[in-house]
């Protein structure tokens, strides 16, 4: 397992369940005989992935924000530019929550961070709790959406920036690909877009 510069775990586990998730697989796997360091540092290592983009650091959030995650050793990494891909956390609990706060105190004030593709559940978080994005914004999200015809529940990604006015946000009309009625939006416009009006 890479840590980083400078650090490696060799760690003996086991393949217990595989299931498609997304374009790969996600698996859970059981370790035996895991210390409580190798334990952080295996949480850590399956709660994030860094890497460079041009002139951006890219993290990619790759679990739920709950008492599993861990950002051991990253706010360290980080320089400079850094965005946060948050299509990964469809569920945040008090613990998860407490981490992650944690973790943006722990950015140096001179890193820039903003955030993409940021789930419904970390959105519908940010706007109850702003401190949820700390110095940053959001510049991309998904909304939820159903299909009144197929009773779909459907998630579209958006812009930031295409909302003129965070005051009154408007959401998008879309409709459904497979049977082409109007979707409706799956929440409360002034409630679910307050996010919006934080400015980083």
């Amino acid at each position: 397992m890479d840590l980083g510069p400078g650090r490696e775990l060799v760690q003996e586990g086991s393949v217990v369940w595989h299931k498609p998730y997304l374009k790969g697989a996600e698996l859970g796997v059981e370790f035996a005989g895991v210390t409580e360091e190798a334990a952080r540092l295996i949480n850590a290592l399956v709660t994030w992935r860094l890497e460079q983009r041009e002139t951006i650091q890219w993290v990619t959030v790759q679990q739920h924000l709950t008492d599993q995650a861990s950002f051991e050793g990253l706010a360290q990494q980080l320089v400079d530019r850094v965005c946060f891909d948050l299509r990964h956390v469809r569920l945040i609990n008090s613990i998860g929550l407490a981490i992650w706060l944690r973790f943006l105190r722990e950015i140096p004030d001179h890193v820039a961070y903003r955030f993409a593709h940021c789930s419904v559940a970390f959105c519908t978080q940010a706007s109850c709790a702003p401190t949820v994005i700390g110095r940053g914004r959001v510049d991309s999200f998904f909304a939820p959406y159903i299909c009144p015809a197929c009773d779909q529940e459907i998630e579209k990604e958006l812009e930031a920036d295409s909302f003129t006015d965070p005051e009154a946000p408007e959401p998008p009309r879309f409709i459904c690909a497979s049977c082409g009625a109007d979707l409706l939006f799956d929440d409360l416009p002034e409630r679910y877009f307050l996010f919006l009006r934080k400015i980083g």
